[in-house]
């Protein structure tokens, strides 16, 4: 080193020395002594929400609010008598109730330095946030140390803050409400409630003539809405659903207050019948609003709890002022579908010529096993193809509009005597009540309907109608011979025209046909029991059954009995069959059906009659 360069190595620390000094200010602040102790940010009111929240920004005085958590979420009450945004105080209250606080200095252990480089000394603003027996105030600082945590993950930004004496450090972001402008926490959403919690709404239309007209909605015990005004009568889902999106989406475009002379210079707006009058119920509180139209085109509305009138945009109350009441009623006919019912009743008055007049169907949930038997009018399995045909025809009946005029006059004089009418009992326990549909056929294929949760009469689209009437038989499983399960069968008895009567029956050395040992019974046991039927051809006392089987040659009985012959106590299962050109026909006596056999079962049976 020598004289010439001595000056320039000065001045360059000279120059370091500077720079440090310069940027030690930005960076100076009090550093963590160690490992900060961690708690929840809500320890300090107990771990229980505010319903007090008080703002102070010390350097923007328009930027001081206080809000109560009243009937309405939530209200402010400084600098305005008014709702507050919901969002922001939901997100504020998400973000205290999730939030952690980190201690750095006890109330005891503070200096006026660590207040002076935390920004303390002079606070930016404070929070006073309350409870029913607390409060605590939350003074705002600066920002304060990106922190790790302990799996090295994104670095936390901080904010100093004191609470209760001592010293925290909490999540940036938490100033976040105190530098909000005013305009953005009053609430520019006419309706605060929420969509699933409406209890009713109610909607008093005025029209040009003055006359008014109201439509009212309610939610039943069972949790689904109605149309109690004009009509009452389930409600259209998706028209319903599009009224109240519409009505809760309704934003403010600007507040006016209501005083003389602002009404002075809005000329005589206010003195105008409403329009409109909307009331929306939730399970806390009501909502009143009053839709006024000036003669000036621009539309306003006044809230019952709101000190301003409010400037909207009239297209949401366009569709509630001209939609008709007819487009609320739903188009669904079930209350539920029929499937999920317990029992199905199906009532035939006059519908189908192979049906006895008055005839009732009725089918029973198996429930936990899968499908429905028959239960009336009788007691047998039922067939699960012609079963989910019945639900088809059922479900696929649907609601068109109101029948009016002399088309309702019609329609009331056909129902009076219903073609066919459903019932659907709920499962016990279900808190459903039971529904029941009539449905009639009138005029040029019009079909008309009344349920039991309308005072309505409709027109329906009933595709699968004819389905419906058909006769209870046809639902019947084609299983051409039954015999009680339990207590096995202990002798047959076979009896043929013009032959002697064959006895088989079960000992201790097994089965003797005639009293001679017998080998091939097992086979005719399987036999019966695969004896699924062609076709059923109906009730063998009426129409065309009847007929039939009178002119059959008859091939032979088959007596089944659960006990000796010796105690014989009737019968538990026959089987009678005859023939006929288009193959041999059984008489369940069970059911008393007549069916056709398929033509190899029909051959193993003639055997047996052989015996």
């Amino acid at each position: 080193m020598n004289s010439r360069t001595l000056p320039f190595l000065l001045l360059l620390l000279l120059g370091l020395g500077g720079v440090y000094l310069l940027t030690r200010g930005e960076r100076d602040s009090p550093a963590p002594a160690g490992p900060l102790a961690v708690e929840p940010f809500l320890v300090a009111l107990d771990g229980v929400e505010p319903t007090r929240i008080e703002v102070k920004n010390f350097v923007d005085e328009q930027k001081r609010y206080a809000f109560d958590l009243g009937s309405i979420p939530w209200r402010m009450t400084v600098p305005n008598e008014d709702e507050a945004a919901p969002a922001h105080l939901r997100s504020f209250l998400r973000q205290i109730d999730g939030m952690e606080r980190r201690l750095f200095a006890a109330a005891d252990k503070i200096t006026d330095k660590m207040l002076k480089e935390s920004g303390l000394d002079a606070p930016r603003g404070k929070y006073i946030l309350g409870t029913d027996d607390r409060e605590i105030e939350v003074w705002i600082g600066d920002e304060g140390y990106a922190l790790m945590d302990a799996a090295g993950g994104q670095p936390l930004q901080t904010l100093f803050v004191r609470m209760d004496g001592a010293l925290y450090l909490v999540p940036k972001g938490f100033d976040q409400l105190m530098e909000t402008n005013p305009e953005e926490l009053r609430n520019k959403i006419l309706f605060v409630s929420g969509p699933n919690d409406i209890r009713s709404l109610r909607v008093v239309r005025l029209d040009d003539e003055g006359e008014k007209a109201e439509v009212r909605i309610q939610k039943r015990k069972n949790g689904r809405y109605y149309l109690e005004l004009p009509y009452q009568t389930p409600i259209n889902r998706q028209v319903f659903a599009n009224w109240l999106g519409g009505l809760l989406s309704v934003r403010i475009q600007e507040f006016l207050p209501v005083e003389k002379s602002d009404a002075a210079a809005l000329g005589p707006k206010l003195q105008y019948k409403p329009w409109l009058t909307i009331e929306m119920e939730n399970s806390s509180f009501k909502e009143h609003v009053e839709i006024i139209r000036g003669p000036d085109g621009r539309v306003f509305a006044k809230k019952k709890g709101r000190p301003s009138l409010m400037l909207v945009d009239d297209r949401t109350f366009r569709v509630l002022a001209t939609t008709p009441p007819q487009t609320l009623i739903s188009t669904a006919l079930w209350a539920w579908s029929p499937i999920e019912a317990w029992k199905i009743q199906v009532e035939v008055s006059s519908l189908a010529s192979e049906t006895k007049r008055g005839q009732i169907l009725v089918l029973e949930n198996q429930r936990p096993q899968a499908g429905f038997k028959m239960i009336s009018p009788r007691v047998v399995a039922s067939d699960a193809r012609r079963n989910n045909e019945l639900f088809a025809a059922l479900e696929t009946c649907k609601i068109l509009g109101l029948a009016e005029g002399a088309e309702a006059l019609e329609a009331q004089r056909l129902l009076a005597q219903p073609d066919v009418e459903v019932k659907l009992t709920p499962i016990p326990g279900n808190r459903r009540s039971t529904f029941s549909v009539k449905i009639a056929k009138g005029s040029a294929g019009r079909f008309f309907g009344t349920t039991t949760e309308s005072d309505l009469v409709f027109r329906l689209d009933c595709p699968g109608f004819d389905k419906l009437g058909k006769a209870w038989w046809r639902y019947v499983q084609p299983v051409a011979f039954r015999y009680p399960p339990g207590r096995p069968i202990l002798h047959i008895r076979l009896s043929r025209p013009d032959k002697k009567p064959v006895l088989a029956r079960f000992d201790a050395k097994g089965w003797l046909l005639d009293g001679k040992p017998s080998e091939d019974m097992d086979e005719v046991f399987d036999t019966l029991r695969k004896l699924v039927a062609r076709e059923i051809l109906g009730e063998v006392k009426l129409g065309e059954a009847a007929r039939r089987l009178a002119s059959a040659q008859t091939l032979g009985t088959l007596e089944f009995y659960q006990g000796p012959p010796e105690k014989e106590e009737g019968p538990v299962a026959t089987l009678r069959l005859s023939e006929e050109e288009a193959g041999v026909l059984a008489v369940n006596g069970n059911d008393g059906l007549l069916y056709r056999l398929r033509a190899p079962d029909a051959r193993d049976l003639k055997k047996i009659l052989e015996w």
